[in-house]
Formats: structure tokens, sequence, C-alpha cells
């Protein structure tokens, strides 16, 4: 079963080019979260520099204003148009929230 969702997006500006900007829906954490994200320099080193980690917000019911915000820091970097917005919703609503026990 599949609890989440991620979005790789095309930079809006020429100076965002290097980054790797995502965007998704996780339903373990119960939130939508949003990262820019800088390459790995060589194929040899794991994972990336965080350029910009933004907050993950957890959107509990129909509270559009942390989701909107999300958006709206995500849009600094790329275009995130109508139809990935509510694509992301769509995600949440058919993976829901699925909190697993950190125990």
């Amino acid at each position: 079963m599949v609890i989440m969702s991620r979005y790789s997006l095309a930079p809006s500006k020429p100076e965002h080019t290097e980054y790797d900007i995502l965007v998704g829906w996780d339903g373990t954490l119960g939130n939508f979260f949003g990262e820019v994200r800088k390459p790995r320099e060589s194929d040899f080193v794991l994972g990336g520099e965080v350029v910009i980690s933004i907050a993950e917000f957890r959107c509990d019911g129909p509270n559009f204003a942390d989701f909107n915000h999300l958006i709206k820091a995500v849009s600094e970097y790329a275009v995130v148009d109508r139809a990935l917005s509510q694509q992301l919703w769509s995600d949440r609503h058919r993976e829901g929230l699925n909190f697993r026990s950190l125990r």
C-alpha cells in the first residue's frame, strides 16, 4: 500500500536549475511536504546537501492555510500549478492518514 506521493518539479528560474525540488503527501507522517535540495556533488556522496528544507505542514481537516503557505514557499523555486495542487489533495484523500507508532 502506497502511503506517500512525491513529485519532482522543474525550476522556474535559471538560478535554480541546480536544485532538486520536491513536493508531496506523506500519509505516515500525516502532512504535505516540500523540499528544495542541492543535488549530490558526485555519485559517491549519498543524499544531498539541503539548501532549504521547507517545513512539513500538518493539514488537519479543511484548513488550507498551511498547505497554501507550503505552495507559496515552493513556488519561489518552481511552478506549482492548480492541477498539481489538486493532485496533492487527491493523494491526501486517497492515501489518507496512516500514522505509524514510533514504539
